[in-house]
């Protein structure tokens, strides 16, 4: 019962810290589920698809019959009315719809463009790019194969000559590191990842501390193990459930992370010593600081932005750890391929170490001396005001 009892009250006496570390443990991870099992039969497969075909020729019914047997869609009516690709997409029936035009088998058999309409579901943002190659790809078999039976009518030529002629080059695109081109794999981690480094220096930043120095750092260090535990356990739930690459070096990435969640919570720690108005301060700040990890750790809003934001993106923590860690899961990279990332977590951690300390012993002095000598100055000008109202 002591035993109970003594734990009881050492979780009422300290709840303001193990609140925040249940979040911090419990949040990325539960998100990295949801999120997981939204992604989880992401490359799109078997997308729900009406056909309004148009052309009866021998050519329109080989291309729908080649639509059908693609993996990636899973033909569920055919129609000759147009609206029908509109009603299916809006009432969630289907996520595509093609059309196929009276004069697709004329433009083919004549040289010329033969042109369908591919119609997406707008709400799933992979699904349009997914529809189109793979409708180029079908498009594009079906036309060699059908000049290589022109080019056997007409002139006479052998099946295996013809196919030499006619046949088109063949390419292969391979993404090195995400041969699956699976969005899940590019975004999930380090969504999850810049949500545990808010975490990190959400909860130092509410620690209540502000007195003893060796008491604040014993608590950051607590805090940022904390943080590192449910960093590595957010990665280990994205790999082992969801499949999630990691091919590189564990090291590397156990590195990462750990000078991640230290340095965070330095910064954290730093911005809750500088807070004059409370708590309000501190959210206020710490919104702040978490809002420009957007303009880090994204590939796409660095790129769209004005060249000036790529030099800033370097100066930004998360550009050091997601798209190494990234690189380390999709690329199989080892430590040696981003030892300038390590430095200069390294060093950003000791820069947080150093504000921190500026924040707890320097800058009470210089405010304290800053008010000394207001003070000083006021005194010295009273003397003269009261001269003067004599």
């Amino acid at each position: 019962m002591n035993i109970f009892r003594w734990l009881k009250n050492k979780i009422v006496k300290h709840r303001h810290m193990i609140i925040p570390m249940l979040i911090v443990l419990i949040l990325p991870n539960l998100v990295g589920i949801l999120i997981g099992y939204e992604y989880s039969n992401y490359p799109f497969k078997n997308a729900d698809t009406i056909i309004v075909n148009h052309d009866e020729s021998a050519t329109a019914v080989a291309l729908v019959k080649m639509i059908k047997e693609n993996e990636t869609f899973n033909v569920i009516k055919e129609s000759t009315e147009n609206s029908d690709v509109e009603k299916y997409i809006k009432e969630g029936k289907a996520a595509a719809g093609i059309i196929i035009p009276e004069d697709f088998s004329y433009n083919i058999t004549h040289g010329k463009e033969a042109k369908i309409m591919v119609f997406n579901d707008g709400a799933l943002s992979s699904s349009g790019s997914t529809v189109r190659s793979k409708i180029s790809e079908t498009l594009g078999t079906i036309k060699a194969g059908y000049m290589i039976k022109i080019a056997e009518g007409t002139f006479n030529m052998a099946p295996q000559t013809a196919k030499y002629v006619v046949s088109p080059f063949g390419y292969k695109t391979r993404i090195l590191g995400n041969p699956t081109s699976n969005i899940a794999n590019m975004m999930v981690e380090g969504v999850l990842l810049t949500m545990c480094q808010m975490l990190f220096m959400g909860q130092t930043a509410f620690i209540r501390e502000k007195k003893r120095f060796k008491n604040i750092l014993a608590k950051v260090l607590v805090c940022a193990f904390w943080g590192f535990i449910s960093a590595c356990i957010t990665v280990i739930v994205q790999t082992r459930m969801f499949n999630t690459p990691y091919n590189g070096s564990v090291l590397a990435g156990v590195l990462l992370i750990a000078l991640a969640s230290l340095g965070f919570s330095f910064l954290g720690m730093a911005i809750r010593i500088g807070a004059k108005h409370g708590v309000d301060d501190v959210v206020s700040k710490v919104s702040l600081v978490s809002f420009t990890m957007l303009l880090s750790g994204y590939t796409f809003p660095v790129f769209a932005m004005p060249k000036f934001f790529s030099y800033l993106e370097y100066w930004m923590p998360n550009r050091h750890i997601i798209i190494p860690l990234r690189s380390i899961g999709l690329l199989g990279c080892n430590l040696n391929d981003i030892k300038g990332d390590i430095i200069w977590l390294i060093a950003f951690v000791c820069l947080m170490f150093l504000f921190m300390c500026y924040k707890f012993y320097l800058k009470p002095v210089l405010e304290q001396k800053k008010k000394a000598k207001k003070a000083l100055k006021s005194k010295a000008e009273t003397p003269i005001e009261m001269a003067g109202e004599q």
